[in-house]
């Protein structure tokens, strides 16, 4: 029998479902879409966006999260995007330059998450 070795682990956070509203753009413009935050992590999220739009892998956005227990706002870079006829864009983005007061209300979120 042969044995399988399971591939390793390659986030540097542990990721935490957690829903809440979000609200992205480009830097410096207007909102582009509003979306639902599926999951998060010290590192970065995942969010839904209502609809399909034309954004790429490797784009910096900005992002406004409002959730039971959270309001900030941070910068992201897109590092998975799917975009599907019929279905919602779904972005992996990782946080950028999330310092201070956010990194420590994530931070804290993070801690309650899991305790729940």
């Amino acid at each position: 029998m042969e044995d399988l070795e399971q591939p390793e682990e390659k986030r540097m956070f542990r990721r935490h479902a957690h829903a809440g509203e979000v609200r992205v753009g480009l830097p410096g413009e207007p909102s582009l879409a509003g979306g639902t935050l599926i999951n998060l992590s010290l590192g970065g999220c995942m969010i839904h966006l209502a609809g399909q739009y034309d954004i790429k892998k490797g784009t910096r956005i900005e992002m406004a999260f409002k959730s039971s227990h959270l309001t900030f706002r941070s910068l992201g870079l897109i590092r998975r995007c799917k975009v599907r006829e019929g279905e919602p864009t779904v972005l992996g983005v990782e946080f950028v330059d999330l310092a201070g007061r956010g990194r420590a209300n994530l931070a804290e979120l993070i801690e309650e998450l899991e305790l729940e």
